[in-house]
């Protein structure tokens, strides 16, 4: 696992104190959540949980969750390349949900289960910045990268084909690894629908799903008319994995670790 790269400022200065709430949705990464709480719950006012990978979480989580519960596991139905972005949109689709109930929280932290936070002084910079700007969300992007369009069929991608939806600034994907949503963006109905827009691409679904939402229910990423939603994202990476302060992405844990 990499270590993390610390920047050169007093990182134990808060940038954010008020509320914040923790969103995880995941499969089996049970070491780099427990990780996560016990670095974070200090912080934390709110821990919701879903899962797909495991029957039941550790009994010493419990104490920690304000909710969790345990969701289908959709590879039996599903291919590889169209798994991930159906979970993605049904579990963070609960966990907003579930949210809003928890008017007192001021932004929400959305992770997966391999992403690991250290600590949550990085986070709280990418809040500062986005609520400076005026913005609901805090997000990173991986510009120039190319991602599998939703034209392609099955039978492209099992014969080797993909690609076509280079990721430029004109697009509102955002990567599910970690995001920020302010609270009353949540409370307002952000993302409590994210429609599954491309199966093969859940940083679209995501951005389709912000899109709707800050245009009130219509829009799309892909219209060049709809750009009002742009106001609202803070875009805190523009590369996939570069924003490391106290974080590491696509954390794998072995034995021992």
């Amino acid at each position: 696992m990499r270590s993390e790269r610390k920047r050169d400022y007093d990182w134990h200065y808060h940038y954010f104190n008020g509320k914040l709430g923790l969103l995880v949705t995941m499969h089996d990464e049970v070491e780099q959540v427990a990780e996560t709480i016990s670095r974070l719950k200090p912080r934390l006012s709110r821990v919701l949980l879903v899962r797909s990978g495991i029957e039941s979480v550790p009994e010493d989580w419990k104490q920690h969750l304000d909710y969790h519960t345990l969701l289908p596991d959709l590879s039996p139905d599903l291919s590889r390349w169209e798994l991930h972005a159906a979970s993605i949109a049904r579990n963070y689709s609960w966990l907003f949900r579930k949210a809003a109930k928890y008017s007192e929280v001021d932004w929400w932290v959305a992770i997966t289960g391999d992403t690991v936070l250290l600590h949550e002084y990085g986070l709280e910079r990418a809040i500062r910045d986005a609520i400076d700007k005026g913005c609901a969300l805090a997000c990173c992007r991986a510009l120039k990268q190319d991602f599998h369009a939703s034209s392609l069929t099955l039978e492209d991608l099992q014969a080797g084909k993909g690609g076509g939806r280079k990721q430029t600034t004109d697009l509102a994907d955002f990567m599910p690894q970690l995001f920020m949503v302010s609270g009353r963006a949540v409370i307002e109905g952000a993302f409590h629908e994210i429609p599954v827009t491309n199966r093969w691409c859940s940083e679209q679904c995501l951005g389709d799903a912000f899109v709707g939402w800050a245009g009130g229910g219509k829009g799309s990423s892909e219209d060049p008319n709809e750009f009002g939603w742009r106001t609202l994202r803070h875009v805190y990476s523009t590369a996939a994995g570069e924003y490391q302060d106290g974080i590491i992405w696509h954390a794998k844990y072995s034995s021992g670790e």
